[in-house]
């Protein structure tokens, strides 16, 4: 087990789908299974989680591990963004910082070597996370389908079972 037997575990709450990490090891305990959604999850549907359910929460989790982590790098340079602006950026979403510091850090005319490496570099961090975060837009709207289909399916094979069992009870009258 890798990661310090640190595992991600997927879960659906009544607002979607949170990821936790775990202590992994846990999961060789007897009802491993049970401790662990009643720790976390009071009614948990574990038959709606599918393999591409899964995927699309790793997609998100990697899309906001991505923006948490520029995140806190451009609202550090927020406060340089006051001194040479005077805008006050309390509040503001982590993409609004980025691309206001980028336009107001980065305009097109450069002046020295160094200048321009950190110039490209906050581009280039600017330009990951615009695309985390058009991923993640995606990913949510995804996992959404995904969500209701696999309600959907599982509603209909609800509704196939009872059928069956009605049909089964009337053939043995």
């Amino acid at each position: 087990m890798g990661h310090y037997g640190i595992i991600l575990l997927l879960f659906e709450t009544p607002s979607g789908f949170a990821i936790f990490t775990y202590y992994g090891v846990q999961l060789f305990l007897p009802n491993a299974k049970e401790n662990i959604w009643s720790k976390f999850v009071k009614n948990h549907k574990t038959h709606l989680v599918n393999k591409r359910i899964i995927e699309t929460a790793g997609i998100l989790y990697d899309c906001d591990l991505c923006l948490k982590k520029h995140s806190d790098l451009f609202r550090r340079l927020g406060h340089h963004l006051v001194e040479v602006s005077q805008i006050d950026t309390q509040g503001w979403s982590s993409m609004k910082l980025a691309t206001a510091i980028k336009i107001v850090c980065c305009p097109f005319v450069t002046t020295t070597e160094y200048e321009e490496i950190l110039k490209l570099t906050c581009l280039d961090v600017y330009g990951e996370m615009v695309c985390a975060h058009s991923m993640k837009a995606n990913a949510l709207e995804h996992m959404k389908l995904l969500v209701r289909e696999a309600r959907e399916a599982y509603e209909a094979e609800q509704a196939k079972k009872a059928y069956e069992a009605e049909q089964a009870k009337a053939q043995s009258r």
